[in-house]
């Protein structure tokens, strides 16, 4: 290939590129990028880029994936050149085009820089504010993720009784941090502010901030006698995190005494606690999109596809898979047929598409859990089916059957075979009695044909609800083509003793 066609061709990949990504998913800028690759291209030059990208033909289908380090692109390109072409971005290298008030990017701290809590007014004038800086309780420190900043101990008026507050300020005295409030009872009355120390409570390597004071809470005979009160601020990328339940423990075991009780109480405890809760909310988005053929005659792509936001670290990769969904249900679309016969079809209203529409199932800690409903045609018989996938929400790592029993296959395989043969037993018995013949291409699910079909089943075929194991058979596997896809629930209750995970732990999911 000569090196001018190939240089057309990376131009017209940074052009579809940055216009895909502006357009699609609305990410990054592609102003900056594209305007000095545009500002070179003559039209009218029949070797020039926007040339050869008018007479080319391609089918432009783009899709877009994120992993932990790149934005992925992967196009459909002319034969001639490959049929498909793929490329990834580092962040690092589009750092300045990212539209950071996307939510898409939210799970990329390390990319769009947390806010900081700011407060306009400045510390050198505080009195202006109604506040009373507590200078033996302020200092200069060097913090991990902040540099060298003072913190400033100081009341502030408030009603019924002044509270006490926390900030980071520069030498400048503006403030840098404001903290969350150390006490949530206005009626308690500050006695004094005690103690504040710079420690690694969590081996993190970042300084959090302990901070000891005392009270008075007025109430009862005991209420004009001070009492300690502290909190923990775990320093945490920009901003500082509390762990409530770990300050109530040391608070009402009275374990605030002095820095040092307090560190020796909480040592070994703060690993069992997460200092930023881990969230996971679910949606979907909508893929729709025709292919016509010469006779004006389309297939359509209709897809409802997962997304994830939140905390959990395997977020990027789960979602990462679900964009390539849309090229695998692509490839699954009759499009030879289509070019083939050449005639003038509707899309799904002629059953010439592909659909699947996917709903969340459960999460039960790390795991979560999804389903979908596929269907489509060529013209025909439906492609009626069912589709399930299970993640590590940590790791973003696929889930099979072996990953959630923790028994061995042989075990948790016999126990599936035999209550899917109950079932189907069952289910050719009463249909008996009733006068029907056997619903199934069998009439036994313990012998010959029947006993080989259940156990052709792929291991991949389940995903978990919230209240049982669904394993799923695909059309025509076990019964007529009019049947549709066979699925079987087993109850937790009875497989709990064989599972890897807690079935007692189902999280609420927002969308759920």
């Amino acid at each position: 290939m000569k090196q001018n066609t190939v240089i057309t061709i990376l131009m017209a990949l940074a052009l579809m590129l940055t216009a895909c990504i502006a357009e699609k998913t609305d990410v990054v800028n592609s102003s900056n990028i594209q305007q000095n690759v545009t500002g070179k291209i003559d039209k009218n030059n029949p070797d020039s880029m926007n040339y050869k990208i008018n007479k080319a033909t391609y089918t432009n289908n783009i899709f877009s994936y994120f992993t932990k380090d790149s934005l992925g692109i992967s196009i459909s390109f002319p034969h001639v050149y490959g049929d498909h072409l793929e490329f990834e971005f580092k962040y690092q290298d589009i750092v300045n085009n990212i539209k950071a008030e996307n939510e898409v990017w939210r799970d990329f701290t390390s990319l769009v820089q947390q806010p900081k809590t700011e407060v306009k007014e400045n510390l050198n004038d505080p009195k202006k504010n109604g506040l009373e800086i507590i200078e033996n309780q302020s200092f200069e420190v060097e913090l991990e993720k902040w540099g060298k900043v003072k913190f400033v101990t100081a009341t502030l008026a408030a009603n019924p009784f002044p509270k006490l507050v926390f900030f980071l300020t520069d030498d400048k005295g503006t403030v840098l941090y404001s903290f969350s409030d150390f006490v949530e009872y206005p009626g308690w009355l500050l006695s004094e502010a005690r103690a504040v120390a710079f420690r690694d409570v969590n081996k993190d390597g970042l300084k959090d901030i302990i901070i000891i004071a005392d009270y008075m809470s007025g109430v009862g005979k005991n209420g004009a006698i001070p009492f300690h009160h502290s909190k923990i601020y775990f320093q945490k990328e920009k901003r500082f995190v509390c762990i409530p339940e770990l300050d109530e423990k040391i608070n009402a075991g009275q374990q605030n005494e002095s820095i040092d009780t307090l560190i020796n109480f909480v040592a070994g405890k703060v690993e069992g606690y997460e200092l930023v809760k881990k969230t996971i909310n679910f949606s979907t988005f909508d893929v729709n999109k025709k292919y016509f053929n010469d006779a004006k005659g389309f297939t359509e792509l209709k897809l409802k596809l997962p997304r994830l936001d939140g905390s959990y670290d395997g977020i990027p990769e789960i979602n990462k898979y679900f964009v390539g969904k849309e090229k695998f249900f692509y490839n699954e679309l009759p499009l030879d047929s289509l070019k083939e016969t050449n005639i003038k079809v509707e899309g799904e209203k002629d059953n010439w598409y592909r659909s699947a529409d996917y709903k969340l199932e459960a999460v039960f800690g790390n795991i979560i859990s999804v389903s979908a409903n596929l269907n489509g045609g060529a013209g025909g018989v439906g492609w009626a089916g069912i589709e399930g996938d299970s993640f590590d929400l940590n790791t973003g790592k696929k889930l099979s059957l072996k990953d959630i029993f923790k028994v061995n296959k042989d075990e948790y395989m016999d126990f599936i075979y035999d209550y899917v043969s109950k079932k189907i037993m069952n289910e050719i018995n009463s249909n008996k009695q009733a006068g029907y013949g056997s619903c199934y291409m069998f009439d036994d699910a313990y012998t010959g044909d029947g006993y080989k079909s259940i156990r052709n089943f792929d291991p991949n075929n389940f995903y978990l609800s919230k209240n049982s194991l669904v394993v799923f058979y695909p059309k025509y596997a076990l019964a007529a083509g009019a049947a549709g896809p066979q699925k079987f629930e087993i109850p937790y209750e009875s497989i709990s003793d064989m599972l890897d995970f807690d079935v007692n732990t189902v999280n609420k999911v927002a969308d759920y």
